[in-house]
């Protein structure tokens, strides 16, 4: 909680903080604080009539949906919408893998992550990332 609001709800530690204070601040802190009392409560007020009125919208449609005999699950699958399965490109359905030797010992090597150094070394020195495909 806020260290000021904590201040302003506890009685005595008002009494306190205010205790320092002379009559005229205190009479403005009184009208700056019934200012901002007011201020909230009609911000509040507002929407609590907007989502009287967003409530009362809903009511009308969901009694034009019982009326017109709509079926709401199937209504409800529309509105939410279910997305699409995407398609697979050949790629995506096959795995590519490249296969390298290092230190004696076969690897292999999925394309994903950090490309191994030996076969950076390949392609720079004239090899193609093809060259290390399986057969």
């Amino acid at each position: 909680m806020n260290p000021l609001l904590k201040t302003l709800l506890n009685t005595r530690t008002l009494r306190k903080t205010l205790n320092e204070a002379t009559p005229e601040q205190i009479e403005t802190l009184l009208a700056n604080v019934i200012l901002v009392s007011d201020e909230i409560k009609e911000i509040h007020r507002k929407k609590a009539e907007e989502d009287a009125i967003k409530l009362q919208e809903l009511e009308l449609f969901k009694q034009q949906i019982i009326d017109k005999g709509i079926d709401f699950e199937a209504l409800s699958k529309i509105m939410t919408g279910k997305p699409k399965a995407k398609k697979k490109t050949a790629t995506a359905q096959t795995e590519l893998i490249y296969h390298y030797e290092k230190d004696g010992e076969k690897k292999q090597w999925n394309g994903k992550g950090d490309m191994p150094n030996i076969i950076k070394q390949a392609i720079h020195n004239g090899s193609k990332l093809t060259d290390f495909l399986a057969r």
